[in-house]
């Protein structure tokens, strides 16, 4: 017979007599690929059990210091679930009801066979056999939930990061949020994140180890593993091994390392990374890798967001400037203002109402303009239009036309 479990069995053999042990050893435990555990009385028995948890206990019913009932009593008041198998001389059916009653799960009266000794084991460890592949299998469902529950906690966590994030639509807000949001996701001591200008990188936002959050900046950065990221559109990970070298000739690096490339289609827009910088800290995982790729994603969605938001306020903005520019030349600045801040509120065609006309005319004007130099004409019409528009626009009205 051979082991019936991947892993060696452990046979405890409880019994003072040194032949029938030795004839347990040799001949049916070392053969079948048993792992045996010697007793020559029962309280040796109980301290092996102590030491190594055997699957099954072969025991002796007569034994000094501690006999083999007492030894099932022992057993059964520390509650250990070990299959025994009882030898003995004398079996009678009052030892057998008393034995099976203390946990006993079969016995064999001396002499015994091979044969009768293995099929009395194989019947026993059919239930270690249940025992332990219900346990690795309910060890593996513990396992399984457990990764799935923290797979979706991290889907979770990484959406709720993605919402916030792709919300933000200024810069010196976004990219130290996106540094902030990596380091905590993979559990680093430092982030930055670094943007493609021309043909440098420079260092947008930055979190120390000593910092409690990122920073927005502008520093040139000639970081090569970044550039790597950038040009190969592939991430780059260093362990703490392959940084060994690396740091014998320069201290200050990282201990581990992630750098993600931020990609718009083929465009490559930037890097973020994450790094750890004490000896002691742990290295990164290919799951921390994966999690930071995927903020990257979010990341640099909203990077270009940001951009074209930018671009679109530059541009509104401009616009606004001209039209106040236009408009404030015949209408009151309150007006304007009212009219920019609200254009909803202008309907085409316009609505009726009650208004005041002024007509004003510059008496003697024309006989004026016919005596004096141009200069002085510009001037006296300038002086008359700026009292005029001055009255006109505190109250609010409409210059409509100038006609000399």
């Amino acid at each position: 017979m051979s082991a019936v479990m991947d892993e060696a069995v452990k046979v405890l053999i409880a019994d003072d007599g040194r032949d029938n042990r030795e004839f347990i050893v040799d001949y049916i435990l070392k053969p079948n690929g048993f792992t045996p555990i010697v007793a020559r009385d029962g309280l040796e028995a109980i301290e092996l059990v102590h030491q190594h948890d055997p699957d099954i206990i072969l025991l002796d019913l007569q034994m000094p210091k501690m006999n083999g009932l007492e030894v099932l009593d022992t057993l059964q008041a520390e509650g250990r679930d070990i299959p025994v198998i009882l030898m003995t001389f004398h079996g009678s059916e009052e030892i057998a009801i008393e034995v099976y009653r203390k946990g006993v799960r079969d016995y064999v009266k001396k002499p015994y066979t091979v044969e009768e000794m293995l099929g009395a084991m194989d019947r026993a460890l059919s239930e270690v056999r249940l025992r332990r592949e219900k346990e690795a299998l309910t060890e593996r469902l513990l396992r399984a939930n457990a990764s799935l529950n923290r797979r979706v906690n991290e889907l979770n966590t990484l959406y709720q990061i993605g919402k916030s994030v792709t919300s933000l639509v200024s810069m010196e807000q976004l990219l130290p949020r996106i540094v902030d949001e990596a380091v905590r996701l993979a559990e680093a001591q430092q982030g930055s994140l670094l943007m493609v200008e021309g043909d440098q990188l420079v260092c947008r936002a930055y979190k120390a180890n000593t910092d409690q959050k990122a920073q927005f900046v502008r520093e040139f950065s000639r970081d090569r593993l970044a550039w790597r990221a950038v040009q190969s559109g592939m991430p780059v990970v260093l362990t703490p091994e392959e940084l060994d070298k690396y740091r014998a000739q320069d201290p200050t690096l990282p201990t581990a390392v992630i750098y993600i490339p931020l990609r718009i289609g083929k465009r490559g827009v930037g890097v973020l990374s994450v790094s750890n910088v004490t000896v002691n800290a742990r290295p990164f995982t290919k799951q921390d890798g994966a999690m930071i790729s995927a903020l990257g994603d979010y990341a640099a969605i909203a990077i270009e967001n940001a951009r074209i938001y930018a671009q679109l306020e530059e541009s509104n903005t401009r616009e606004t400037e001209h039209l106040r520019n236009v408009l404030e030349r015949y209408i009151a600045p309150s007006v304007v203002e009212r009219v920019l801040q609200n254009p909803d509120n202008l309907r085409l065609g316009g609505y009726r109402r009650e208004v005041t006309i002024m007509f004003a005319d510059v008496r003697g004007f024309t006989a004026f303009s016919e005596q004096a130099d141009p200069e002085d004409v510009v001037r006296q019409l300038n002086d008359y239009f700026t009292i005029a528009t001055d009255v006109i626009f505190s109250r609010e009205g409409t210059l409509d036309k100038f006609q000399g």
